[in-house]
């Protein structure tokens, strides 16, 4: 269940990445969020038996981080 569906911690392992949501989120998407100008846009296409997805993604260009 996700965390918007109300899901609660059963234990303190979960407890303390319920606490760190944030910022597992925010971490990685802080580059981004502050100078756009600075990555690539680009599509990632995945392509898999059961489906297939396109996403939009910015890239790193010093990093080559998505």
């Amino acid at each position: 269940m996700a965390v918007l569906d109300g899901w609660n911690p059963h234990n303190q392992t979960e407890a303390a990445q319920l606490a760190r949501l944030d910022a597992m989120h925010t971490g990685p998407t802080e580059g981004p969020r502050n100078d756009p100008s600075r990555y690539w846009l680009a599509t990632m296409r995945v392509e898999a038996s059961e489906c297939s997805e396109d996403a939009p993604i910015l890239l790193g260009p010093e990093t080559h981080h998505i």
